[in-house]
This record gives C-alpha cells, sequence and structure tokens, in this order.
C-alpha cells in the first residue's frame, strides 16, 4: 500500500492523526520517532507543491493587459473569437511594436512565465519547440486590431462566474494547449522584430555609405567629410571648390584590414586586492583624445565610443606581452572586464593561479611595467589634413582582439637612430614618412611629392650600398641593423616615387 498523503481540505492536525496510525506506516516504521519525521516530510512536500501551485496562479494573472475569456482569465474557455489571433494581436502592439530589444522584453518575460506555468503543470506540459516557430508573418508591428480584454466585450458590467456555467476554477484556467498558442504567437513576433531589426540596420547602413563622402579642397589640400557629393560642396576652410577622394568616409570601413597595436604610458595601472578576493590588474588600456607622437606623417587619437561595440560584441583576451600562450583574462569567461569611462577603456584582470601570472603582477607593483596595449582592426576612422601639420587621424570604431600590459611598446613612436641619419643626410624625415603614408592611404601624390622622393632616394644611396655591392651580391637586402631600416625606408621610398 502506497505511503498516506494529505487530502484536500485536510488540515495538518487531521493528516498527522491519520498518518501516525496508518497499519502500514506503524509496520513499515514501528519507531515513534522515525514515523513522525516520515509523516512531517510527506507533509512538507504536499505543502510545497500546493505553494507553487498558488504561485502558477499568481503568474497566470499577471498577463496584463493581454486577451481574456468572459470570465476574466487567459485561456481559451469561454473566448470570443479566434484565440491566436488575439495573442497575435497584443504581442504585436507590445512597446508601441518597436523594433528594439527593449521593447520586446514583455514579450519575452510572457514566454518565462509560460515555461514555469507548463512545468509546474501535472502532468507537465510539453512546449512547442523553439527552433520549430518562424517570425510572424505579413504587416510590420504594431498591427491594427483587438481583442476582448474587458467585460464590456462580452456584453457583461462584471467577469462571468463559472459556477454560473456549471464551470469550476481550474476549467477556465490555462490548459496546455492555450500555453503552447501563446508561446507561438509570442515568438513569432519575437522574430519578426529582430528580423525588421535588422532589415532596418542594414537599410541604414547603406543609405549612409551611399550619402557620405571624403572631399579634398584643390586650393589649399584640406581633407574633410560630406554627406553631399563634394562637387556641390565648399571647402569650409578658405571656400574653394573640391574633389572626392577614395579615403573611406563615416559608416564604410577602412582600407586598413591588418591588426595595428597601440601602447600608453599608464602611471595608474597596478595591482588590487579586496580582502578575500584574488588580485586583479586594473588601469586603462586606451585614453580618450590624447595624441599621439608622430607615426611617421601623421598623430593619431582615440575617440569616446570607439570601444564601445566591441567589448559588447566581441571575444576579447587579456595576453602577457601580446602573446597568447600567457592568457591573463577573457571577457567571455568573466576574468578580463572591459568598459568605457570618461578617461578611455577601463579594465579589471583576474590573473590565473600560476606562477608567471604573480611574477608579472610583481613587476607592475614594482612600477617595471607601466604600459598597456591594445591589438585592433580599424572599422571606421576620420582624417584631418592642413598645410603644414601632421595629419590627424582618429579613431572612432574598432574592432579589438586583446589587451597587454608589455614590457615594450609594440612600435616606436620615434626612432632616433634612423631620423639621426637622415638629419645628417639633410633629409626631412616626417615630411618624407608623411608622404610614405599619403601614398598608402590612396591619396594621390604631387609633383613636387614625387620630386621630393626622387631627390631623397639620391641622397640615401651616398650613405647605403649599392644593390650587388656587398660580398655574396646581396647588396643593401644584406644589412642589419639601423643601416639595415634605413635601406628599407629607402627601399619604400623608391617604390613609391616610381610607380
Amino acid at each position: 500500500m502506497p505511503m498516506p498523503e494529505p487530502k484536500d481540505g485536510e488540515s495538518e492536525e487531521e493528516f498527522f492523526g491519520r498518518c501516525m496510525g496508518d497499519d502500514l506506516m506503524n509496520e513499515d516504521y514501528p519507531d515513534e520517532k522515525q514515523r513522525y519525521a516520515v509523516c512531517q516530510s510527506l507533509w512538507d512536500k504536499e505543502e510545497k507543491q500546493m505553494e507553487t501551485e498558488a504561485e502558477f496562479r499568481e503568474i497566470e494573472e499577471r498577463f496584463a493587459g493581454s486577451p481574456k475569456n468572459k470570465y476574466g482569465t487567459h485561456s481559451s474557455k469561454g473566448f470570443k473569437g479566434d484565440y491566436e489571433a488575439a495573442w497575435r494581436c497584443h504581442f504585436s502592439q507590445v512597446g508601441g511594436g518597436k523594433t528594439d530589444a527593449e521593447s520586446s522584453g514583455p514579450i519575452r518575460g510572457t514566454v518565462r512565465r509560460v515555461s514555469m506555468i507548463a512545468a509546474g503543470m501535472k502532468p507537465a506540459c510539453e512546449l512547442i519547440s523553439t527552433d520549430s516557430i518562424g517570425p510572424r508573418q505579413g504587416p510590420k508591428s504594431p498591427l491594427k486590431c483587438s481583442f476582448p480584454d474587458s467585460p464590456s466585450d462580452y456584453g457583461l458590467s462584471t467577469w462571468a462566474e463559472p459556477k454560473d456555467d456549471d464551470l469550476t476554477q481550474e476549467d477556465i484556467t490555462l490548459s496546455c494547449k492555450d500555453l503552447n498558442i501563446i508561446k507561438k504567437t509570442a515568438l513569432a513576433e519575437i522574430k519578426r522584430r529582430a528580423k525588421d531589426r535588422e532589415e532596418e540596420e542594414e537599410g541604414e547602413g547603406k543609405k549612409k555609405v551611399q550619402e557620405t563622402y571624403q572631399c579634398e579642397c584643390l586650393e589649399c589640400g584640406y581633407r574633410f567629410e560630406s554627406e553631399e557629393h563634394c562637387s556641390d560642396v565648399k571647402c569650409p576652410e578658405c571656400g574653394g571648390k573640391c574633389r572626392r577622394v577614395e579615403r573611406p568616409g563615416p559608416g564604410q570601413k577602412s582600407n586598413k584590414h591588418e591588426v595595428e597595436r597601440r601602447t600608453f604610458d599608464l602611471t595608474e595601472m597596478r595591482v588590487s586586492r579586496a580582502d578575500g578576493e584574488t588580485p586583479k590588474i586594473t588601469g586603462h588600456a586606451s585614453v580618450f583624445n590624447k595624441l599621439s607622437e608622430n607615426l611617421g606623417g601623421f598623430r593619431e587619437k582615440v575617440a569616446p565610443g570607439a570601444f564601445s561595440k566591441t567589448i559588447e560584441e566581441s571575444d576579447i583576451r587579456a595576453l602577457w606581452n601580446h602573446n597568447p600562450d600567457y592568457v591573463l583574462g577573457r571577457n567571455k569567461s568573466g576574468t578580463l572586464a572591459l568598459a568605457e569611462d570618461k578617461k578611455g577603456l577601463a579594465i579589471e584582470i583576474e590573473p590565473p593561479d600560476a606562477q608567471w601570472a604573480k611574477d608579472l603582477m610583481e613587476t607592475i607593483k614594482r612600477g617595471d611595467v607601466d604600459q598597456m596595449s591594445f591589438s585592433f582592426v580599424t572599422i571606421k576612422d576620420r582624417w584631418e589634413n592642413k598645410e603644414g601639420k601632421d595629419s590627424i587621424r582618429t579613431l572612432e570604431e574598432v574592432e579589438l582582439f586583446d589587451v597587454s600590459p608589455v614590457t615594450f611598446p609594440a612600435y616606436p613612436q620615434t626612432d632616433v637612430n634612423v631620423r639621426s641619419v637622415f638629419a645628417e643626410a639633410g633629409l626631412n624625415y616626417d615630411a618624407l614618412t608623411g608622404v610614405l603614408v599619403r601614398a598608402q592611404k590612396g591619396i594621390p601624390l604631387t609633383d613636387a611629392d614625387r620630386d621630393l622622393l626622387k631627390a631623397s632616394v639620391d641622397v640615401l644611396k651616398g650613405y647605403l650600398p649599392e644593390e650587388g655591392s656587398e660580398p655574396g651580391g646581396q647588396g643593401s637586402q644584406g644589412v642589419t641593423g639601423d643601416a639595415g631600416r634605413v635601406a628599407i625606408l629607402r627601399r619604400r621610398l623608391e617604390l613609391v616615387a616610381y610607380n
């Protein structure tokens, strides 16, 4: 025989009297204390189930503003009209039909409540698979429609009583079939809005690319961005005529797809440790609106918001010296936190419990390592060019790959030895590298630019061996060290000058 279970309407005292006196219980549990403990367990189990059922009934009542039957509940029993169409109408109007994720929040909440109610049913209700539901078809949200949600829709002044129709309260609660209809229409609406949002973003992107131009003044050489065609605008600096150049404008990707690295000196990078917590490395991997030194004919700064998208979407690592063999943290695993603040890209790294990581934290504490670098690909940048001044590049959006405490910068902002060779030869290092940068960016060179390059190549030949003059016929290809770097730069100047 099964163990006794509490009956509907039975009090705790009545159940314990029946349970303690049950013949099977006395046979299986002759010890009175043990038998009492088993009876207590049976009562607690039933009481918890009763509380759960009451919670589910309360959840069902929270479908605010949803279709209702004539009894004031949300089931299809006693419902007037097409039950599925009513829910489809309701979900299309939630949040005003807007496609942003926040407006669809209440719909997602309804799906969660449906799942809870289904799990609490006896037997549990099997809900339709999410993957089998496609986006809602037809017009965009919100639909122009209505559904019954008040007594007046049924010609009543107050909700009807189920007992008047020989029904119980249980008869007019949501059935498994009802829950499946609600889930199906809710997810179809969510997927429809997601599809519409993607189409809107794609359309805005195409429009932005089509309407954005990078212009250059034919008189003063000033470069700027315009939503109008360059031939229809005047230069904002001198009022001269302009032409369109091929460098990308807003909304377009940069021509450069290679991974770049930038390094910042950060005296505030530190190792911190709260009570009872593991030590963490904190600081900034980038500082907003801080101009770099000359990077070879141009200077650079990072605009606020440049990292906002990538830190939400990208899988980013924290490495030691950009070495993938030494992973300090990862945002997807929660051991790397990244956020934009007023200063720049703030980072918090929770290093692993490894000796090399402990050694690194000690060098940071001592101040031996005080620089942070980041690796990225440019998604969107902006260039400003003024006569007699370095070009300014502003990084407006990047895709971030890693952040890294570094012993040395990922690139030297100035190469003193190479500059000294150029100075000794009477050449302007910044002017020459600036011409190279413009050529790399696809900016047409002037005759004066090419004359400068050719003259510089001839001068540098006097400081380096001619091709084939070195033993083994290697020429400048066999030169190493500072001379090798000068040789490589001379070769680059030569290729651009005579291309």
